[in-house]
């Protein structure tokens, strides 16, 4: 039998250029090519499927699966004891920021930043159509020649649940995951700053997958998927400075309006209303407080806080002179700006701290700390306390959670 999937495999891999690995009985058996990198692999010296989450009931069926880290695959089971892994892939292209944004997010070891940039770089990136073929491709090269031995895969279906065929059936016929909790804390992150357009961005990168099933109605589902988002996006605005009254008077009213509404069409574009108006109430906030100059040299600086940052780049972005950047972000901010880059690369520093093993030197060469010392000086001024004092604190509050 294992000749007869290997045969198999090889036809898939020359056929699309994807990564195959064999596994039985959760041990690799065959892998084409030979050798293989992947995340897991590059940062912990551990397989490829450690890092998915898959179902080993959906026999023949291609999981289209993700990892918190943007590689992408397909894990289609064989029988009870094979199962195919085909990736690491990208969906779609992957750029330098893109590596970037994601080791801030997910805090590696920073030491391992250049082997995964060159690792993204080498993946090959598939369209949606090309993923979902792909899957369909491994139905029909194993759907002939793997044996279901009746009494093997026999089970008696008063024994399981209605809802578990309703769910296999739905994730044979479609591409479905969960929105990466990332992307929904960036969603999140953006609307406390006010930005709109880049949210509404990752929101349809987010809207090319299926959303999860919340109720057996489609429009019932939709309405309380749309009812989760808007609360998530009221505490970001709230977050972002907006009162909570207003914030929650916002939410009322579009809740309002979702259960008021029977059109499943109609409801397909209320979340990005929904960004757009809580998003909206941070700007109206900023621009009571802040010029257009300072609010640009923000974002600028908040998405640039890994890498290195002078005053004149910042004034280039923002289309004005260093010096009156430098005059104007001191009268409106209080602080000049060298001391809120500072502080915003202490508070972003903290999650690497909090939930990543890297070392405090990795975190402030990562964060453009001159160095060491320098970085656990500014810290200490910053929250009161030491590095290793704020990781050992959140260690045990962690325990104690």
């Amino acid at each position: 039998m294992d000749e007869q999937y290997i045969k198999q495999i090889r036809i898939f891999h020359y056929a699309t250029r994807l990564p195959v690995t064999l596994y039985s009985e959760g041990k690799i058996i065959y892998r084409r090519p030979a050798e293989q990198d992947c995340v897991m692999k590059l940062l912990f010296e551990r397989d490829m499927m450690d890092g998915i989450q898959s179902s080993e009931n959906q026999l023949l069926t291609p999981q289209y699966l993700s990892n918190e880290y943007g590689e992408h695959y397909i894990y289609f089971q064989l029988d009870k004891n094979h199962a195919l892994l085909t990736g690491p892939f990208l969906r779609g292209t992957y750029r330098e920021d893109d590596v970037r944004a994601m080791i801030r997010k997910t805090h590696p070891s920073l030491c391992h930043r250049e082997k995964l940039q060159e690792h993204f770089c080498g993946l090959q990136p598939l369209s949606d159509n090309s993923i979902f073929y792909s899957g369909r491709m491994l139905e029909c090269l194993f759907a002939d020649s793997v044996a279901k031995p009746a009494e093997e895969f026999s089970v008696k279906p008063q024994n399981i649940p209605t809802a578990y065929f309703q769910n296999t059936y739905d994730n044979r016929i479609r591409l479905f995951s969960h929105p990466p909790y990332f992307l929904e804390q960036e969603i999140c992150r953006l609307i406390s700053s006010g930005d709109s357009e880049y949210a509404v961005r990752i929101l349809s990168e987010i809207n090319t997958q299926s959303r999860a099933r919340l109720a057996d109605d489609p429009l019932r589902s939709l309405k309380n998927s749309l009812i989760c988002s808007c609360t998530l996006f009221t505490r970001a605005a709230i977050s972002g400075g907006v009162s909570p009254d207003a914030a929650y008077t916002m939410s009322d009213s579009f809740i309002q309006i979702i259960e008021g509404i029977d059109s499943i069409r109609t409801l397909s574009g209320m979340e990005e209303q929904m960004i757009n108006s809580f998003a909206g109430m941070v700007n109206d906030l900023m621009h009571e407080r802040f010029s257009a100059v300072i609010r640009n040299a923000i974002r600028y600086i908040d998405s640039n806080l890994s890498e290195k940052i002078s005053v004149n780049e910042i004034a280039k972005a923002v289309f004005v002179h260093p010096n009156y950047l430098s005059s104007l972000f001191k009268k409106e901010m209080g602080i000049p700006l060298s001391g809120f880059i500072r502080q915003r690369r202490i508070e972003e520093a903290k999650n690497f701290i909090r939930f990543s093993n890297s070392t405090i030197a990795e975190i402030a060469n990562f964060y453009q700390f001159s160095s060491q010392s320098h970085f656990i000086k500014v810290f200490r001024q910053i929250t009161g306390i030491t590095p290793m004092n704020y990781r050992n604190n959140s260690d045990s509050l962690s325990v104690k959670g």
